[in-house]
């Protein structure tokens, strides 16, 4: 069984687990079923990308996570994603998980269920058509959620993941202040936030390229967020 293989089958127990979490715990603690982080004493650590694909800077940071045998959850935009297909092949291809992040980067809290199903499954044809299989993670733009909206998420059969360390990355930081945010009080179990569809000029893979020669000599690996949650022993 390849790696592809493993990862979906990874990825669906994990989202049917925390589809159970959500239903036994009911709506008014619904958001205890959102994962920030995943503790673990394997020094795991997961590192995602919002927004994209994009055409550049999607391949730069492939190419870096190659270099340095890490691999990532890219959390894509159903429009982004439906511009450049090939490039959601090659993240598979390469190791890598892919997550739903809506279509058109809608707010969620702020939209009808129907919206939101209609953003979610809009997206989930266009990685279907290109991968041939369906993601079970999904983070919220913005990582704005509600309970109502957090319900219909998981209703539809996803995980939600957020994040427990920002780059802010889209912000333009220099290269110099992203890897000190990022490689500052790190804990085992962290999900990093970055982003591959960016500004021109964006700090992202080369600040990326640092954090992680930065870590891995500090005795970290990186995996996906399906491998990490599954990982999680706190």
């Amino acid at each position: 069984m390849n790696r592809a293989h493993v990862l979906r089958r990874t990825a669906v127990a994990l989202a049917l687990a925390l589809c159970l979490t959500v239903s036994a715990v009911g709506g008014a603690s619904a958001d205890s079923a959102v994962r920030r982080s995943a503790p673990n004493d394997k020094g795991l650590i997961s590192i995602t990308f919002d927004d994209g694909p994009h055409p550049k800077y999607t391949r730069e940071i492939l190419d870096i996570l190659d270099e340095y045998g890490a691999h990532a959850t890219f959390f894509v935009i159903g429009s982004n994603a439906e511009a450049h297909p090939e490039l959601l092949k090659e993240i598979v291809e390469r190791g890598h998980e892919i997550g739903n992040h809506t279509y058109s980067h809608q707010t969620i809290s702020k939209v009808s269920d129907n919206k939101i199903t209609d953003e979610l499954t809009r997206t989930q044809k266009i990685i279907s058509s290109a991968c041939g299989f369906n993601p079970v993670v999904f983070r919220p733009p913005g990582g704005a959620y509600s309970n109502r909206s957090l319900a219909a998420v998981t209703n539809l059969g996803f995980a939600c993941v957020t994040w427990s360390k920002d780059s802010n990355d889209w912000r333009m930081l220099p290269v110099e202040t992203i890897v000190k945010n990022m490689t500052t009080d790190v804990q085992s179990g962290d999900i990093f936030l970055f982003h591959d569809f960016n500004r021109r000029g964006s700090p992202t893979p080369e600040a990326v390229s640092q954090i992680l020669a930065t870590l891995r000599s500090q005795g970290y690996s990186f995996v996906t967020v399906s491998e990490l949650l599954g990982q999680q022993t706190a």
